[in-house]
C-alpha cells in the first residue's frame, strides 16, 4: 500500500493514528515505529506509515512509522507539499525541496509563495544552495533584513549580490554591519565609487573604503576631504585613524590635528623640522598635555631649538640634563636626515590606522 500521512495518539504500550479528518487509519505498537522515530514518537505527532490488514484484527496495522519530518518517499513527500495543511507540508518541506535540482527547486518555491499566508513558514525550510542562486532575489527579499543580512554573510563570495547587499544594508542598522561592509568593499579601487562610499553618512560604509580612498589622494586632496568629511562626523577621533600621516605633517592641517588627543599630537609636533613656525599650536597643546607628555616632548626636541626663540623660551626653567646638553651645541638652522627618519618611524608609531 501506498505510504500515508496521520497524527498519533500514543497509549502505553500502543497507539493509533488518524487520518487528518478524525477518521482511524491504524493501529500501531512500538515495534513498528521505525528506529530513529521510537524514542521520539511523541503523543500528537505527524507521522508517515504504511498499513495492512492483517486477519485476527479490527483495523489495518501500521509498519514501517517515522515521524513526518524524517520522511524520504518522493511521492508521499511531494502530495504532503502541495498540501493546503501548514502542519503538514511545513515539516517536508525542506526535505522535499533538497531532493531536486537547484532551479527547479526554485520554481516550486515561487509557486508555492503564491498559496500561503504566512512566506515565513517556507523561507527558513529552504536549502541554503537554491537561496545561493544569483536569480533568486526575489525570494530572499522576502526575508527581514535583519535575517537576510545575516544570510549575505555566510556566503563566500559576495561579488554576485554586491548591488543588492547594498540596498539592503541602506535599511539596516548602521552601527551593526562593520564586517560585511568591510568584505563587501574589499576589492573596490574605482576612485568615483570610493569617493561616494567615503562620503556617505554610514560609519560602517565610509570606514570601510576611508583609509584607501584618502592614501589614493595627494595630501592636499586629502586634507580637503577631510575637512568635508569632519564637518558630517559624529567625533573626529573616528575619522583620524584613517587620516595618512603625510596629510597630518602638512603645516596648514592644524585644524585636523586638533581631534587628536594632546599626548598623541604633542608627540607628533614633536617631528616637525620647523618646530618655530607651530610655537601657538605647541603652546597650545602643551597647556592639554600629561607632564610626562610634555616632559618628553622637550626631551625630543631639545637640540633642534634656536637660542632666544619663541619656542626656546618656552621651555621649562629645570630643564632635563640631555635637553641643556643638546641646547648648548643646537645651532640655528639644521636638522640632520638621520632624524627626519627616526620622526618618520615615530610618526607611524602615532598613526598605526595609517
Amino acid at each position: 500500500m501506498a505510504r500515508q500521512v496521520g497524527r498519533l495518539d500514543w497509549f502505553g504500550a500502543y497507539g493509533f493514528i488518524y487520518h487528518l479528518n478524525g477518521r482511524l487509519a491504524a493501529r500501531v505498537d512500538r515495534s513498528a515505529l521505525d528506529g530513529a522515530a521510537s524514542g521520539r514518537a511523541l503523543h500528537g505527532s505527524m507521522v508517515a506509515f504504511a498499513a495492512s490488514r492483517v486477519p485476527g484484527h479490527t483495523h489495518p496495522l501500521a509498519h514501517n512509522v517515522k515521524l513526518l519530518a524524517d520522511e524520504n518517499d518522493p511521492a508521499l513527500l511531494r502530495t504532503c507539499f502541495e498540501s493546503q495543511n501548514k502542519d503538514i507540508w511545513s515539516l517536508v518541506a525542506t526535505r522535499y525541496l533538497s531532493g531536486m535540482p537547484e532551479q527547479q527547486a526554485l520554481q516550486i518555491i515561487r509557486a508555492k509563495l503564491t498559496e500561503i499566508d504566512d512566506p515565513l513558514l517556507l523561507l527558513y525550510r529552504i536549502p541554503p544552495r537554491v537561496l545561493l542562486l544569483p536569480e533568486a532575489r526575489d525570494v530572499r527579499e522576502r526575508f527581514p533584513v535583519e535575517d537576510r543580512l545575516t544570510l549575505y554573510q555566510s556566503f563566500l563570495d559576495l561579488g554576485p549580490f554586491r548591488d543588492e547587499i547594498m540596498e539592503c544594508l541602506s535599511h539596516a542598522p548602521s552601527h551593526r554591519y562593520d564586517r560585511l561592509w568591510r568584505r563587501l568593499l574589499a576589492d573596490e579601487h574605482d576612485m568615483e565609487r570610493l569617493r561616494a562610499h567615503f562620503l556617505s553618512a554610514n560609519p560602517s560604509e565610509w570606514q570601510a573604503v576611508a583609509s584607501r580612498y584618502l592614501a589614493a589622494l595627494s595630501p592636499q586632496e586629502a586634507l580637503t576631504a577631510i575637512r568635508l568629511k569632519l564637518e558630517t562626523v559624529r567625533k573626529a577621533s573616528i575619522l583620524l585613524p584613517h587620516v595618512p600621516a603625510a596629510v597630518l605633517r602638512l603645516p596648514d592641517a592644524r585644524d585636523v590635528r586638533l581631534g587628536m588627543p594632546a599626548g598623541k599630537r604633542l608627540r607628533l609636533l614633536s617631528t616637525f623640522e620647523n618646530l618655530d613656525a607651530h610655537v601657538d599650536e605647541i603652546s597650545e597643546t602643551l597647556a592639554k598635555a600629561s607632564a610626562n607628555s610634555v616632559a618628553e616632548f622637550w626631551k625630543q626636541v631639545a637640540d633642534r631649538m634656536t637660542p632666544g626663540s619663541a619656542l626656546f623660551k618656552m621651555m621649562p626653567a629645570q630643564a632635563p640634563a640631555s635637553a641643556s646638553s643638546a641646547l648648548e651645541e643646537a645651532s640655528s638652522s639644521t636638522v640632520a636626515e638621520s632624524e627626519a627618519g627616526a620622526n618618520d618611524q615615530l610618526l607611524r608609531q602615532l598613526l598605526p590606522g595609517d
